[in-house]
């Protein structure tokens, strides 16, 4: 969750399975969208993915589709996926 003077306006939530990380929600208030929060709280999720000592990150949310392939996503199957090393390589 982030939230601004004690308000929530975003949410992310993960699952793990069979040592991935599956990004199964994310929504923000439309107001706070489009100003790099929905970045920070996928990156802030995957580090603690990774410290987590977790492989991969799938995510399988048709809205933020685009958004996850201009984070580095790509298909696999039904899903979105990205290695999370690869991901944090910059």
């Amino acid at each position: 969750m982030i939230a601004r003077e004690d308000k929530p306006f975003g949410f992310i939530s993960m699952k793990v399975e069979n040592n991935n990380a599956i990004i199964t929600n994310l929504a923000i208030l439309p107001q706070y969208q489009n100003k790099g929060f929905e970045n920070l709280m996928v990156r802030v999720m995957l580090n603690h993915a990774i410290d987590m000592g977790l492989e991969n990150a799938y995510v399988n949310l048709p809205f933020y589709k685009d958004f996850f392939y201009e984070l580095g996503f790509r298909e696999k199957g039904d899903f979105l996926a990205v290695k999370l090393k690869e991901f944090f390589r910059e």
